[in-house]
Parts: C-alpha cells; structure tokens; sequence
C-alpha cells in the first residue's frame, strides 16, 4: 500500500494506539505540528526522522516512502552498504 507521508504517520501512530498529543510529548513538537504531518499541510523537519523513526519502529528511509519496506529489501540494502564500506566506497558512518 502506498501511501504519503502524512497517511503513513497517521497510520503508524493508529497502530501504535497513540494519540497526536501523546506523539507530540514524546516528540517535544505541539499536537497540531503532528496534525499538520498528518493532513499533508507541512512536512517533519528533516532532524525528526530519526526520532519519529525510532517512535514507531520504522527507519528513515520507510518514513520518506511512506510506505513500510519488505524485510527482504532491508535485507539486500544492508549487505550492498556493507560490501561498499568494505570496498572504500562508503564512509564507516552511511547509514543503511
């Protein structure tokens, strides 16, 4: 299922039985910042992924997507970052 951003934020926090002002709190953002994520009227600052990411159990790059990403590509993408980091390609800090 592809979705936007904004669907997929609201998604992850329903699943995760939250509300937008408990994910404000935990965020340190106000609850109508989340809404605004949720309804497609602005986007989280590049700095929240990370946190927003570890929140609802899902990596940075699936939040950009907006859509979860099968085991099996997490799975690919890792090994291809870990061969580049052994061939020089990748500095040691590239994250996956």
């Amino acid at each position: 299922m592809k979705s936007n951003i904004g669907e997929f934020l609201a998604i992850l926090r329903k699943s995760k039985g939250m509300t937008q002002q408990e994910v404000a709190d935990r965020l340190g953002v106000s609850n109508k910042t989340v809404s605004s994520w949720e309804t497609g009227a602005s986007c989280p600052d590049i700095s929240m992924l990370p946190a927003i990411a570890e929140l609802f159990g899902v990596t940075c790059d699936e939040l950009l997507r907006g859509e979860r990403i099968p085991a099996m590509n997490r799975l690919r993408k890792a090994k291809n970052v870990a061969k580049n980091r052994l061939r020089g390609c990748l500095p040691c800090t590239a994250t996956i």
